[in-house]
């Protein structure tokens, strides 16, 4: 992560269903880790969508004003539907957002009511806030009948795992090529013997090396990134490590 960056945490795992309740510690964590200052969302809000409008307004707030070319905005969550709302602030301020999610997950289950981790990605295409060709999801390996009939008639880019490396670093690479990209990386998208300090890791997965390859692809150009579903009090001192050397550029 370069100098130039600007960091900011936001500390919520209501979106996980009590599936990775402690992943709200992660942003204290990722700031002692990385030794950055990180600005951190705080808020007194209960009600699991107004925790939503508080996290969108924080992040429109900090893709506010003029943002140098090399400056990235960097988040740390918290639970993956937080990235629904961050990307909401970032389409708001950019011509052509484009969204790359890395995750284990296609996150486009049935919305039944407030915005869930499950469900982020489809809240995202049925509202309009990405446009389908502008979202690439890579590294999916969990994927359920209603979540692939999802992605199959909205002509969704999407990589399961085990498709060939060199296939989807190409498509990453084109991706990335055109229009400003939102990068969205779930710790559960790495391979379940080497990352288990999430809520819920399939087995299967990318090791460290293809992650890197995947990453050194769209980190460098991308304007705005966020790192979620890590929880710091399952992590053991190689899990710390690996997310470490993964975002060290």
């Amino acid at each position: 992560m370069i100098f130039m960056d600007k960091y900011f945490g936001v500390p919520f795992s209501i979106g996980a269903m009590e599936m990775n309740n402690d992943c709200d510690k992660a942003p204290a964590f990722f700031s002692q880790l990385f030794k950055k200052k990180v600005e951190i969302l705080a808020t007194n809000k209960k009600d699991i969508d107004e925790i939503h409008d508080s996290i969108y307004l924080f992040a429109k707030k900090a893709f506010a004003g003029e943002v140098k070319a090399a400056e990235k905005r960097i988040f740390f969550g918290g639970t993956h539907d937080i990235t629904a709302f961050i990307f909401k602030a970032f389409s708001e301020q950019n011509k052509k957002p484009k969204l790359l999610i890395l995750d284990a997950h296609a996150d486009c289950e049935d919305l039944l009511g407030s915005v869930s981790h499950e469900d982020f990605a489809k809240f995202l295409v049925r509202n309009k806030i990405v446009k389908k060709e502008n979202i690439m999801i890579v590294g999916l390996r969990k994927v359920s009948k209603i979540e692939k009939i999802f992605l199959k008639r909205n002509m969704i880019k999407h990589f399961y795992y085990g498709e060939k490396t060199d296939v989807m670093l190409k498509a990453i690479k084109k991706f990335v090529s055109v229009g400003q990209i939102y990068l969205s990386f779930d710790v559960d998208m790495l391979n379940s013997e080497i990352m288990k300090a999430t809520g819920y890791f399939p087995n299967g997965g990318f090791y460290q090396e293809e992650t890197k390859k995947m990453l050194n692809l769209c980190v460098p150009v991308a304007k705005a990134i966020d790192i979620v579903e890590f929880n710091p009090i399952k992590a053991n001192e190689k899990e710390k490590k690996l997310i470490k050397e993964l975002f060290l550029f």
